[in-house]
C-alpha cells in the first residue's frame, strides 16, 4: 500500500524520532552515565518497532516528537552531546 503525502510526511517524522532516540542510545551505551538504561532501550525499540506509522494520526506524531525532545532536554545536562555526527562533521547541537 502506497502512504498519501501527508502519511508520508508523519512517516519521516516519526522515523526522524526513532532515530534521534538511537543515535541518543548509541551516545548513552558509551558512558558511565546509567548502564541500566540499555535494557529499557530495547524494551522502548521493541514498542517503537511494533508501531504502524500508517495509522498514526498528526496529533500522536506530535506526542513522540514532544516525548523525543523532552527525552533530550531532560539528558542533556547529563551529556556531552558536541560531538559531530560522523556524517557530516556538523555539531549535533
Amino acid at each position: 500500500m502506497e502512504l498519501s503525502h501527508t502519511d508520508s510526511i508523519l512517516h519521516l517524522r516519526l522515523n526522524s524520532c526513532l532515530e534521534t532516540v538511537l543515535e541518543f542510545q548509541r551516545v548513552l551505551s558509551r558512558s558511565s552515565l546509567a548502564p541500566e538504561l540499555d535494557g529499557r532501550f530495547s524494551e522502548l525499540m521493541d514498542l517503537v518497532s511494533g508501531l504502524d506509522s500508517s495509522a498514526m494520526a498528526e496529533k500522536e506524531v506530535a506526542e513522540v516528537e514532544s516525548a523525543t525532545n523532552d527525552l533530550l532536554g531532560v539528558m542533556k545536562p547529563f551529556l556531552d552531546l558536541t560531538e559531530t555526527n560522523g556524517v557530516t562533521d556538523q555539531v549535533l547541537n
